[in-house]
This record gives structure tokens, C-alpha cells and sequence, in this order.
């Protein structure tokens, strides 16, 4: 496939499952990469983050922005969560992410690093009227997801090296340097590549 994918997660200090969660869905002619952020950590979040991913595997193929009202209806009334959506067309070199709560994209881009913030909002409580961003991706570009269980203010741009590391290297390098041990934490590389 053209897309390489790498995740590191780990849970919150002192307990045993994530409440984070991750999709990796990958076609012939594109991927969906999901991050799901469970309010709280525990086994309550770990059994609703396991519950949300299944349920994401099952849909049809919608729309980001509808596959997340759909999340937002079937869970509504549970422990809520940060969710954000990242759908990359090999076909047509572009990408769409859509989000809610604190889950943070970030694209390497034309020699500099850019991040998409999530909306305001909890889904399975309230979200917002959604709004999702396009852009397109050249070979070898890098997509990084994080939870809010990895630091957001990274100075990625400094360590140049980190451009030419393995999706799997860099995951490791974000988790072993900037997480959270009070917080479940989630690194999800994606590098996009010729077919």
C-alpha cells in the first residue's frame, strides 16, 4: 500500500489498558486513520475506546464529517471522547482530517511542520457544527497524530533528522520524549509513499 503506518501507545501511569484508541483502515485507493481520545483513562475508557473502534470498522464508507455524527449519536450519553479523522486519497494525492476535542494532527509540508486543531467539543456530548480541512500531500510527506497524552508545543522543526527515521522511529522517538505519565498517550506516523 502506499502509506506506511506506525502507533505507539501507552496507558496512564498505574493502570493496565489505554482509553485511548486507534483505526487504521487502508483500501486500494486510500486509508482512514482514527484517534480516539476517552475522557477519563481506566477500564471504563479502555472498554469504550475497544466499543468505539469496532463500531468505526463496521461503518459504511461515509463522509469524515458524517462518520463522526454518526460516532456522536451511537455513543451518546457515554463517558464522551476527543476524536479525530484522517482520510488520505492515494488516487488524487489529497487528505482530509476532521475533529473534535484535543487530538492534534500534524503534517511535515513543503520543508515545514503544520498542525490541525481539533474543534471544541466532546463527542457522545456535544460537538459543533464540523468543519473539516483539505490539503494535498506529495511522497514521503509525514502525517503525525497524537493524543493530548503527548506534549503539543514540540519543536519538530529542529530535529531534521526525524524527516529520513522510519514511521516506527518516530513514534517511538514522540512517546520516549514528550509524553504524559498521568495521561494515556497515543502516537499514530503515517508517511505517504509511491504505490
Amino acid at each position: 500500500m502506499p502509506v506506511q503506518v506506525a502507533m505507539r501507545q501507552s496507558p496512564c501511569f498505574g493502570e493496565v489498558s489505554s482509553g485511548d484508541g486507534v483505526v487504521v483502515l487502508t483500501r486500494e485507493q486510500g486509508a482512514l486513520i482514527v484517534v480516539i481520545d476517552v475522557l477519563g483513562h481506566g477500564d471504563s475508557a479502555a472498554l469504550l475506546a475497544r466499543e468505539m473502534e469496532m463500531f468505526i470498522k463496521e461503518c459504511p464508507v461515509l463522509s469524515l464529517t458524517g462518520l463522526m455524527e454518526m460516532v456522536h449519536q451511537h455513543f451518546k450519553g457515554t463517558l464522551g471522547a476527543a476524536i479525530t479523522m484522517l482520510s488520505i486519497d492515494f488516487a488524487k494525492n489529497l487528505f482530509q482530517v476532521v475533529g473534535v476535542g484535543n487530538v492534534l494532527l500534524r503534517k511535515h509540508d513543503c520543508g515545514k511542520w503544520v498542525s490541525f486543531h481539533a474543534q471544541s467539543g466532546i463527542v457522545c456530548e456535544m460537538i459543533p457544527t464540523l468543519i473539516s480541512h483539505e490539503g494535498t500531500f506529495e511522497t514521503h510527506d509525514l502525517f503525525i497524530m497524537t493524543s493530548d497524552g503527548i506534549r503539543e508545543n514540540i519543536p519538530l522543526e529542529e530535529e531534521l533528522s526525524l524527516l529520513y527515521w522510519s514511521p516506527s522511529q518516530i513514534a517511538g522517538y514522540m512517546m520516549d520524549h514528550f509524553s504524559k505519565h498521568y495521561d494515556d498517550a497515543t502516537v499514530v506516523v503515517a508517511r505517504c509513499h509511491n504505490g
